[in-house]
Order: structure tokens, then sequence, then C-alpha cells
């Protein structure tokens, strides 16, 4: 009897433990099916509010904004520093300005009684946006290079604002454009790297950062040749009360004056070496901007640190860096010429790796194209292809339709024909 009550209750369990085992895997399943229904939810909630995030961020960029090239006052010309000048801008016709992004720049047009078309140039915004304000560019006027002969002019854009320009005169400007702009949702931690008058687009950068992530990390390392020509210093000093922001001026000159170095300044140049002394490590999303030959040392020291490529952003404003690049870029491909053809002139020119960009060989056998920057940031030069193919040396910031190139920062990689 005993025996039997036994195994009754063995039976017993078994088949509770069989059905609470059933129940156990039904709720499981059931489980797993809600919470595979819940992430297909919430990710189609989350297509849903990126797709209204770009729409907002579309009808932001677009706000105010014009086609083709605008009329706007000088409200204020002033001062920064030796050679550098800020000029606050105002719509001729006291529409709102158009927002922007930290690290966009304006497109400006003059035209020169002795040039048969106008110049155009690009300089970056250094403000962050903010309604009811008006832009603001500092532009440094340019010496010649030290090699040069003692009869060269100074440079034509930066002697046109600093020489003509005053309170008051109208200009022609673009609307903001250029992709070298920080990532707010990132929230990486971020280096600036600034040579001279490359800090400009950095300027509107901490001061978006300082509005809208206080509490993000940032750095900016300031490479100047003396004190007098550091711009906006009362500001990156506030700055720099924050705990997580850090402004280190790095002087190249600063002996030639037997000044002492302060805190948080640096003598030498701006290197890997000087950064790895400040940051704990190359965990970073760094910028640079400045001359091309601080440029060039630079990424080549990011790259050698194993900074991944990703994780570096430039900004070229000038011919000479694309020049820089395309000398690199082109180096082993002298041999191989390519026919470049125009068929609207009937010309056909050879181009092999040391004669520079399409535009330069177009301009070298006495074709002139339309240009402004000669850097990607304009857009004037884009020319239609009708066969062959083309790299870019450096990352357009204009706009380019399909089917067309911006000469001034190409080279063909075969046979190419233009329009």
């Amino acid at each position: 009897m005993e025996t039997w009550l036994a195994s009754a209750a063995i039976v017993v369990i078994a088949v509770v433990i069989g059905i609470a085992g059933a129940n156990a895997f039904v709720h499981m399943r059931w489980r797993h099916q809600r919470l595979a229904a819940d992430i297909e939810r919430y990710t189609a909630l989350a297509a849903t509010i990126s797709r209204r995030d770009e729409a907002a961020h579309r009808r932001f960029s677009q706000r105010g904004s014009w086609s083709g090239f605008r009329k706007f006052r000088v409200t204020r010309k002033e001062s920064e520093a030796d050679n550098i000048a800020s000029f606050y801008l105002r719509p001729h016709d006291g529409r709102p300005v158009a927002p922007f992004l930290p690290g966009q720049f304006l497109t400006f047009r003059f035209h020169d009684e002795e040039d048969r078309e106008p110049t155009i140039r690009c300089y970056s915004l250094s403000h962050a946006h903010a309604e009811g304000e008006d832009y603001r560019v500092t532009i440094k006027h340019l010496r010649p290079p030290p090699e040069a002969p003692p009869e060269t002019p100074w440079g034509k854009a930066s002697s046109y604002f600093h020489n003509r320009v005053e309170t008051d005169s109208v200009l022609e400007v673009a609307p903001p454009s250029g992709q070298f702009t920080l990532e707010l949702a990132a929230g990486r931690p971020v280096v600036f790297i600034a040579g001279g008058i490359g800090i400009t687009p950095f300027l509107a950068m901490l001061e978006q950062l300082a509005e809208q992530e206080p509490d993000r990390e940032a750095w900016l390392f300031y490479g100047v040749r003396t004190r007098d020509e550091r711009v906006m210093t009362a500001q990156l000093s506030q700055w720099a009360k924050r705990p997580n922001v850090h402004v280190v001026t790095c002087y190249s000159h600063l002996s030639e004056s037997g000044e002492p170095l302060e805190e948080f300044e640096e003598e030498g140049f701006i290197t890997t070496e000087l950064l790895g002394r400040w940051l704990p490590s190359s965990n970073y999303e760094f910028y640079v901007c400045g001359p091309p030959p601080m440029m060039t040392m630079v990424i080549d020291g990011l790259l050698d640190w194993e900074v991944p490529r990703g994780s570096i952003h430039t900004e070229a404003f000038t011919p000479e860096t694309v020049r820089e690049i395309a000398a690199t870029a082109s180096t082993g491909q002298a041999a191989s010429p390519r026919e470049v053809s125009f068929r609207s002139t009937g010309k056909k020119l050879q181009w092999t790796g040391d004669v520079g960009t399409i535009l330069e060989l177009a301009e070298q056998n006495g074709l002139f194209l339309p240009s402004g920057c000669r850097a990607g940031n304009c857009g004037t030069c884009a020319t239609p292809v009708l066969a062959g193919s083309f790299i870019y040396l450096s990352k357009p910031e204009a706009p380019v339709e399909e089917g067309s190139c911006l000469v001034c920062v190409s080279v063909p990689t075969e046979d190419i024909e233009f329009a």
C-alpha cells in the first residue's frame, strides 16, 4: 500500500512538474513573442522619429535660406588682432539670416575692375547661429609667403576685405554651406586643432557646445606665432573656465620675444607628441583646420598615432591644400597620361600626375573655366562629364549634380571628355 501511494505521489509530482514546465515554456515563448513585437514597434517608432528629425532639420536649414547670391550690408567691422578683422553681416532687404550649423562657411563674390571674371572666396562663420543676430566672419589679411619676391602682393580676397570693405559696404553672399560640422548627437569627446585663422570654425563649435552640450569634453589646441596673433582671447578664456573644456595655446615663435610660458601654453608646433602630453589617449574625434603644411603634418601624425581616418575631420579652403593632396595622390601616376578633352572648344589635353588638377591643366593650356574658391567649396567650376571617370582629391563641400565634376579638386582616372 505504501509503495502504491509513493508511486502515485511520484506520478502526481511529475504531472505537476510537467504542467509547470509547460506553463513556463508557454510563458517564456509568450515573453519572447512580446519582446519581438516590442522591438518591432520601437524600431518603427525610432524610424518615424528619425524621419521627422530629418524633415525638421531640412526645414530648419532651409528656413530663411536663398539660392544664388544675396546682398548683405556690413553692420560692423572690428579689429581682432594684427591683420585680423571680423565683419558682421545683415541682409540688405531686412529679412532674418538663415540658420546654419557651426563649422559652415559663407561664399562671397566680388568684382575687380582688372579681372574679366568675379572673384569668389569662402570664409567660415565664426560664431554659432542665434535668432536675430548678424552673420560674422573673421578674416586674416594674408601676407605673401616668406620666399616670395618683395613685390608680391598680399592675398587678393583678404586685401579686398581689409582695404575696401567698411561699415555699410554691400557684399554678395551665397547661403551657408559646408560639411565640416560638429555632430552633437554623437556625444564623443572632441579635439579641435587650429592653426592661425583656422580657429574660426572652432569658435562657432565651442559656442554651440557651451549652449547645447555643456558636459561634453572638448580640447582646443590653438597654434599661432606669437600672443599678438591670438583672436577672441576673452571668449576662449571664458569657455576654458568650464571643467570639461581645455584650451592649450602653442606658440611657434614665442622665444624670440623672451616671454615666459603661462599655464596651458606650449612652445613649438602642434604635434602628436605634444598632444600626447595633454590627452589621456587618442580616443577622440579630431577636427583640423589651418595652413596646408600644418594640416599635412598633423594628419600624418594622427594616422601614425593610430587614430582611425573616420575620426579625423578636416577643412581645406585653400588651393594650396589641394595641391599638396594632389602631389601625394598622384605619386606613381605621372607615367600614366590621360586625355582630357573639352567638346565645346575641341581641345584635347594630356594630363599627367605632375600637372595638378583638371582645372590647372586647362588653365596651363589657355582654357579658362569658371572657378571660384579652387578648393571644392563654392561649386562654381562644376562641369558636365560626357565620358570617362575621375576622382576627387578632397571631399567637395559644394553639392555636385550627378554627371558633373568639380574640376578644381579632381584628376582623371581614365580618358575623360567634358561638355
